[in-house]
């Protein structure tokens, strides 16, 4: 989960993202002109999205083109679903045992 946070954890990552599950099969020159951010950035960027399994990439001749995984993402939505799931669960255990904070005092 730590690996997604520091890979998430960009605005630029996210817009790449984006980016892909609008139009998959971009390669860097095309996503550098959507984020703003020269190719070389870009490239390191999607390099951080490839090594946790977000992204692939498919070699064109001399052109690279990325794409969605979308088994790993269906993945990371099934873990954050579940983390979130057992923190509601653990904030309302905690909220249920706190005294009623709002009652009136004598």
């Amino acid at each position: 989960m730590r690996s997604y946070a520091r890979a998430l954890g960009s605005g630029t990552r996210l817009r790449i993202l984006q980016r892909l599950s609008e139009n998959p099969d971009q390669g860097v020159a095309e996503l550098s002109e959507v984020v703003g951010h020269s190719p070389p950035l870009v490239s390191w960027h999607v390099r951080r999205l490839r090594q946790v399994g977000l992204v692939r990439a498919r070699r064109e001749g001399r052109l690279v083109k990325y794409s969605l995984v979308a088994d790993q993402l269906e993945a990371l939505h099934q873990e954050l679903t579940t983390y979130l799931e057992h923190l509601v669960t653990v904030h309302t255990a905690h909220t249920s045992d706190r005294p009623n904070s709002g009652a009136a005092r004598s």
